[in-house]
């Protein structure tokens, strides 16, 4: 353990060991051994120094993490639009490839430079390196051990930076009250134009739908009017065919009464009618 000219605390976190300045007592500081799973993290002028456990070498896999794009999401979309990104278990809430919120958050998030103190990776049980292999008889334990630890010291982290950082902006120095404001300028005015230009894109797909339902109705409009003129010209067409059809009937029908009164006219010619006689007989001539 390094000794400096000051006193120091040694605290023990599972898969790492801590050495922090300790203004107390000597005899305490020097040899006393505090075991805590969550120990205290120092400020962040004060360097931590930490090593993983080197019992430790299964290989980090990775995590699909899926989120809601709620940034660009339309009310009229379905719900289920959703990105996939695929991130490492060495992650702390600065190094996400993505925002957590539409918006930055205050306190911003810490850095390792911040803290001096490096997460290790995750380990995944479930896949020993070689020459081991999953099986019934395996034992993940130190796994198991070393990603408690882990959790351990990124809940750490969160608490720094929730109550290490928040008083800054109330009772902090002028530049860091500065700070503060200028982040408020600057959120509300993104928050101003991210609100105007939801405003816009809703305008500008209110208008597109204006546009496509008054394209649709004059289509339907047209339509309508081709097939009430084709339905017309039909109807024409068949009334003329009915009309030609009745002359025709009509013709023949005076066709035939002209035939058959000229057949009448001719048998009378050749045998007229007797009138002489009570009743109608025909005489030969």
């Amino acid at each position: 353990m390094p000794v400096d000219k000051y006193c120091t605390r040694t605290l023990y976190c599972g898969f790492c060991k801590v050495t922090v300045p300790s203004h107390g007592n000597s005899k305490m500081s020097t040899g006393a051994v505090i075991g805590t799973s969550l120990p205290k993290i120092a400020p962040a002028s004060t360097p931590i120094h930490m090593s993983p456990a080197p019992s430790v070498k299964y290989n980090k896999s990775p995590t699909i993490i899926k989120i809601v794009d709620t940034s660009t999401r339309n009310k009229s979309a379905p719900a289920n639009l959703s990105k996939t990104l695929l991130t490492s278990y060495d992650y702390g809430a600065h190094a996400h490839t993505y925002k957590r919120a539409a918006y930055d958050v205050y306190p911003p998030f810490i850095t390792e430079k911040q803290t001096g103190a490096k997460v290790p990776p995750r380990v995944n049980p479930l896949q020993p390196p070689p020459p081991q292999r999953l099986t019934t008889s395996l034992e993940t334990i130190e796994p198991h051990w070393h990603n408690e630890r882990r959790r351990n010291m990124m809940q750490q982290r969160e608490w720094y930076r929730y109550h290490g950082t928040w008083s800054k902006a109330f009772y902090g120095s002028a530049a860091e009250k500065e700070d503060y404001k200028k982040r408020t300028r600057e959120t509300l005015k993104q928050q101003m134009s991210d609100y105007w230009a939801s405003k816009k894109n809703s305008w500008v797909e209110n208008s597109k739908e204006s546009q496509t339902s008054i394209a649709y109705d004059n289509d339907c409009l047209y339509r309508d009017s081709v097939d009430h003129r084709n339905k017309t010209m039909y109807l024409m067409q068949y009334r003329d065919h009915n009309k030609t059809l009745m002359e025709e009937g009509w013709a023949r029908k005076l066709y035939q009464i002209q035939q058959d009164n000229k057949f009448e006219n001719e048998a009378l010619r050749y045998t007229p009618i007797n009138w002489s006689h009570h009743t109608l007989t025909h005489t030969c001539s």
